[in-house]
Parts: C-alpha cells; sequence; structure tokens
C-alpha cells in the first residue's frame, strides 16, 4: 500500500512540473513589480534627503520635539570637537549654512538627532534578523522532526498489529505539538506578510503626493522662467527707446549749440567791418590828419596813431578770446573730469552687480545711468572740439587781417588821404568779409558734418557695448545654468547609484523570505499529508483486527472496501497538495492516473489561493 502511495505522490510531482515552471514565472513577474515600486519609492525617500542636517519631515517632527527638550549643546561640546576633525564633509557643510542658514544649536541638534535615529533603526534591523534567525532554527526542528515522523512512519510496515498504544499515542502527542508549532509560525508569517503589503500601499501613496508636489514646484518654476523673461524683454525694449530719444536729443542740441557759436562769431564780424567801413569813410571826409584838437598831424603821427589803436585792438581781441576759450576750455575739462569719475564709478557697481544677479533691476539702472553719462560726455567732447575749430579759424582770419593792416601801415602803399586807395581798402575788407562769411558757412558745414560722423561712431559705440553687456549677461546666465545642471546630474547619478544599490539589498532580502516562506508552506504540507498517512494506516489496521476477531466471515468484504477507500483519500490529498505548491492552475496542469478517481482531482482544481498564499 505505501509503495501505491509513493508511487502515486511520483506520478503527481512529475505531473505538477509544468505548473511548477509557470508558477515561477507568475512568482517573478510579481518580484519584478515589487522591486520596480520599491525602486521609485526608494527613490522618492532618497530625495528628500540628503545630508544629516535637512528639514524635519512630518512624521520626525513629535521625536525631533521630544528631543529637543532634552537637548543641550553643551553637552556634546567634547564630540563636536572630534566631529569637526575628523569629519570633513560635516565641516565642509557646517561652514556652509553655519549661522547664514541654521543657529549652531540648530545644527548640531539635527545631526544628533539623525544620529540618534539611525542607531535606532540599526538595533530594530538587528531584533528583526534574530528574530528571523529563531524561527529558522525553529523551521529547522520542525523539518527535523517531520524526517523523524517519515522515518517512523515507515518502520510501521515491519511492526505487527499489537504494537505498543502507549507509543502510538506519545507519537500523535508530538505530532499534534509539532504541527501547532507550524501553524503558529504560518500565522506569523502571513501576518508579516499582511504588514508587509499595507506598508507598500503607503509608501505608494507617499510616493504620488511627492510626484504631485514636484509637478507642482516644476510648473511653479517654469511660470516664473517665463515672468522674468518677459520683464528681461521689456526692459531691453525700454532701454533701446531711451537711448534713441538721448542720441535724438544730443544730436539737436549740439546743432543748435553750433549756429548759436556761428551766429555770435558772424555777428562780431560784421561788427568789426562795419566799425572799419566807418572809421575809412571818417578818414575820407578829413582833407589833411589832424588831432582830435584840429590840429594838423603829420604823416609819422597819423600812422602811429593807427598803430596805437590797432595795438588796442588786438588786446581786446586777444583778451576776449583768450578769456572765452579759457573758461570754456575749464568748463569742459571739469566737465569731464566728473563724467569720468561717474563712469569708473558706475563701471564698478554694474560689475559688482552684474556678479550678483546679471537680471536685476539695480544692474539695469546702472546701465541706463552709465549710458547718459557717457552720452553726456561725448556730446561735451563734440561741443569742445567745435569751439576749438571755430576758435583756431576767427584767429587765423584775424592773423590775415593784421598781416595785411601791417603790411599796408609799414609799406605805405596807400595814402589815407587818398579816396581812391581807401576805397580799394574798402572793397578789399568787403572781399575779406564774404571770403570769411564763406569760410564760415563751410566751417559750419563741416562740422556738421563732423558731428554727425560723430553721432554715427558714438551710436556704433553704444551698439557695440550694449552687444557686449547682453553676451556677458547671457555667458553669465549659461554658465550659472551649466554649474547648477553639472551638480544636480552628479547629485542624480550618486542618488541612482545608492537607491539602485539599496533596491538590489532589498531584492535580495525579499527573495530570500519569500523562498523561506514557500519552503516552510511545502514542509508543513508535506508534514500534513505524512500525518494523514500515518492516521489513515494505523486506522486501516485496528480495523482490519477488529474485524478478523468478530467478524470471520465479512473480512474479505471489508477488506476490498477499505482497500477502495483509501486511495481516494489519499488522491484527494496529493491533488490538494498539488493544488498548493502551483496556485491558479487550471484544470490542463494536473494529469493524474484515472484509477485514483477523477472526484479528487476536480475538487483539487476548484481548491484556489490568492496572491499572497491565503487559501
Amino acid at each position: 500500500m505505501w509503495r501505491l502511495l509513493e508511487q502515486a505522490a511520483k506520478t503527481a510531482k512529475e505531473n505538477a512540473s509544468g505548473v511548477v515552471t509557470s508558477v515561477q514565472t507568475k512568482a517573478q513577474t510579481l518580484v519584478n513589480t515589487v522591486h520596480d515600486e520599491a525602486t521609485m519609492l526608494l527613490q522618492a525617500i532618497g530625495s528628500v534627503r540628503t545630508s544629516p542636517v535637512d528639514e524635519i519631515l512630518y512624521e520626525e517632527l513629535e521625536d525631533y520635539e521630544q528631543f529637543w527638550d532634552g537637548y543641550k549643546v553643551d553637552n556634546y561640546t567634547d564630540e563636536i570637537s572630534k566631529i569637526l576633525e575628523e569629519d570633513d564633509e560635516i565641516r565642509d557643510l557646517h561652514e556652509q549654512i553655519v549661522p547664514s542658514q541654521l543657529s549652531y544649536d540648530e545644527f548640531w541638534c539635527r545631526y544628533f538627532f539623525r544620529r540618534e535615529q539611525d542607531e535606532k533603526r540599526r538595533k530594530l534591523e538587528e531584533e528583526r534578523k534574530k528574530k528571523q534567525r529563531e524561527q529558522e532554527e525553529a523551521k529547522a526542528a520542525a523539518k527535523k522532526a517531520l524526517g523523524e515522523l517519515e522515518d517512523d512512519d515507515h518502520g510501521e510496515d515491519t511492526l505487527s498489529e499489537d504494537e505498543d498504544p502507549e507509543r502510538r499515542s506519545s507519537i500523535s502527542e508530538k505530532t499534534e505539538a509539532t504541527m501547532d508549532q507550524l501553524r503558529e509560525a504560518r500565522a506569523s508569517q502571513r501576518a508579516a506578510a499582511m504588514q508587509w503589503k499595507q506598508k507598500a500601499m503607503e509608501f505608494q501613496k507617499q510616493l504620488r503626493q511627492l510626484a504631485d508636489e514636484h509637478e507642482e514646484e516644476k510648473a511653479k518654476l517654469k511660470s516664473e522662467y517665463a515672468s522674468l523673461c518677459e520683464t528681461y524683454d521689456n526692459k531691453m525694449t525700454e532701454v533701446t527707446l531711451q537711448i534713441d530719444e538721448a542720441r535724438a536729443a544730443g544730436y539737436d542740441s549740439g546743432i543748435q549749440e553750433s549756429e548759436s557759436i556761428i551766429a555770435t562769431i558772424r555777428a562780431e564780424a560784421d561788427a568789426e567791418i562795419e566799425r572799419l567801413t566807418a572809421e575809412v569813410a571818417r578818414l575820407q571826409q578829413q582833407t589833411p590828419a589832424t588831432s582830435a584838437d584840429g590840429t594838423p598831424l603829420e604823416r609819422d603821427e597819423e600812422l602811429e596813431l593807427l598803430r596805437q589803436e590797432k595795438a588796442v585792438l588786438e588786446q581786446k581781441l586777444q583778451a576776449l578770446s583768450e578769456t572765452q576759450s579759457s573758461q570754456d576750455s575749464a568748463r569742459l575739462q571739469q566737465t569731464l573730469q566728473i563724467a569720468q569719475e561717474r563712469i569708473t564709478q558706475l563701471t564698478q557697481q554694474l560689475t559688482e552687480r552684474e556678479e550678483e544677479d546679471g537680471h536685476s533691476a539695480a544692474t539695469m539702472a546702472l546701465e541706463h545711468e552709465l549710458m547718459d553719462v557717457k552720452k553726456e560726455m561725448d556730446l561735451w567732447k563734440a561741443r569742445a572740439l567745435r569751439m576749438k575749430k571755430m576758435k583756431e579759424e576767427v584767429e587765423n582770419e584775424l592773423k590775415l587781417y593784421k598781416e595785411d593792416h601791417e603790411h599796408i601801415t609799414i609799406t605805405g602803399d596807400a595814402d589815407p588821404s587818398d579816396p581812391v586807395a581807401l576805397l580799394a581798402k574798402v572793397q578789399e575788407l568787403e572781399k575779406q568779409k564774404k571770403l570769411l562769411l564763406g569760410q564760415m558757412e563751410e566751417a559750419y558745414e563741416r562740422g556738421a558734418d563732423e558731428a554727425e560722423e560723430r553721432a554715427h561712431e558714438q551710436i556704433e559705440e553704444l551698439t557695440a557695448q550694449l552687444h557686449d553687456a547682453e553676451e556677458r549677461i547671457e555667458h553669465l546666465e549659461t554658465t550659472a545654468y551649466e554649474r547648477g545642471l553639472n551638480a544636480g546630474r552628479m547629485e542624480m547619478e550618486e542618488e541612482l547609484a545608492r537607491l539602485e544599490q539599496e533596491a538590489s539589498q532589498a531584492f535580495d532580502a525579499g527573495a530570500a523570505n519569500a523562498a523561506i516562506m514557500y519552503k516552510g508552506e511545502i514542509d508543513l504540507l508535506h508534514s500534513e499529508l505524512a500525518i494523514l498517512r500515518a492516521e489513515n494506516a494505523s486506522g486501516s489496521r485496528r480495523h482490519s483486527s477488529t474485524s478478523s476477531a468478530h467478524r470471520p466471515s465479512s473480512a474479505s468484504s471489508t477488506n476490498r472496501v477499505s482497500i477502495t477507500s483509501r486511495p481516494d483519500v489519499l488522491a484527494q490529498a496529493d491533488a490538494v497538495l498539488s493544488s498548493i505548491a502551483s496556485p491558479g492552475v487550471d484544470e490542463s496542469d494536473i494529469e493524474l492516473d484515472e484509477s485514483w478517481g477523477g472526484e479528487a482531482s476536480a475538487e483539487a482544481v476548484t481548491t484556489s489561493r490568492d496572491d499572497w498564499g491565503e487559501w
């Protein structure tokens, strides 16, 4: 009979090999899904904290407040000094954020709080591993006991029918105790699995919340960046318009000032020509030269008087031109010096502000003020150049007039009393006047052309400076963006490597726990089947002995009934074992021998369990 049972078990095991393969595939799929969820959860949890002094999380707030109540930084003075000397990372972190971001007490309170939390977690992990080892030892002891029971079952074939009932009762007690231990272990494993499942659901919920918060923060940063870009474009447009307006205003003011200077010089020249014409007319009216009291003068005396008047006029003209030129020159030099100092100061401020923030309003205001000062300085330079040119032209014309007058006076070619000579002199002066007017108009046109060229040059220079400033700002933005991107990439790579390592460790631990649970379930079911076999064997022997003693005539029929009923029960047990070893199997996956009954196979196929191994 036992050989038949063993043969049936072997047949069922061979038929269940395909089912085991499908179960392993489904188990691998389930493990991969859990591994992916655990990886995402670890990434979300690991991204929250990067250093031991980060912000306190919501779930840590209560423990942190309790730790803060009993915390005193004076008690950790020696330990803090030792940490700063030995740990370079903590020392650099302390220098960066104390006291700019965190106070000294809060920094070290967070550090020691996180260290205490790590120690508690490590102790809990050690206790869990210890408990797991004890459970493994208990399972090994149970497995050893089951092996002894199987040996006892094999030994029952050689025993006689009059076996000691005390021994059977002791064996059944041991079996019941072992079964109780196995049931308790299975219940604890199921409770641990349910707890792990609940914890995984909570972690998935937290992960979704973190993902939503990340998306909200990303959208907020994107909107802020778009608003900054729009503000920058508006400010650049406004600055360009202001530059164009200032350029046009400076050009108009320069032209107006040049026209006023030319009109003043022209009026002075006309007045001088009129005075000379009146003097010539007066000389023509005098027949001989006379003095102020009417006394006739000699030719030498008249020439001497003309020379004195000429010298006085030259001194007056020279004094007037020197005074005006010195005043203009001093005023221009002073203005240029002040503008240069302001340009230097504004350039320094602009450089400092650009290092802090290339888009700040202060930087834009400084750039605008710097451009205004540069335009003002260029305008004064143009005015000074025009004044200098006009002064040189007037001095050259006066010099020519003086040379002609001295030549006439020294050589005595023209007789002052001769009307013809005086008329010739007046005509010559008229020609000189026209020549001066032509030269002044030419100088005006030349000055206007030069002013326009200079204005174009200044415009091009300002445009180049504006482009340089834009390129510098863009370079600073690009550099800052690349630096932040590289730092973020490095942090993400380090975090990804750490999370991959933790996920691998979690996967290995989960696979080991699953293997242990699976092995415990199989061992438990094997032990139940062995107990069922033992009880069936002992019951059949008792029934046969009783029947032979009281009703010998019906022994053959009773034996026939027991023989036909035992295989049905054991076949049902094998089917149940196959269904437990391969959950969720179709009817085509189990192929038992027809001689062991089709009812048991159908009942085994209808038995199912959920994904967590529950009946």
